[in-house]
């Protein structure tokens, strides 16, 4: 995946909001956007290892929040069935 050079005083700041947003307010939804999965699985497979470590690190913790998110929504869904 080619990534658009971006610079970093705005590269940053756009992953913090996007991090704040889905941590705080835990829109569902997003999960189920197929722009979301594309992202997860190409920082998953080092697709952005262009982008400075800080917005690295940022998208990671993004991605392992909503696979915790996804698994406790699971766990519970198959506890009330």
């Amino acid at each position: 995946m080619t990534f658009l050079k971006v610079p970093q005083r705005i590269s940053l700041p756009a992953s913090h909001l996007l991090n704040s947003i889905a941590s705080t307010v835990r829109p569902s939804f997003m999960t189920a956007l197929d722009k979301i999965h594309k992202l997860f699985h190409d920082v998953s497979h080092g697709a952005l290892s262009e982008l400075p470590l800080e917005v690295q690190l940022l998208f990671h913790a993004l991605k392992n929040d909503f696979d915790l998110h996804l698994t406790i929504s699971q766990t519970l869904l198959h506890s009330c069935i």
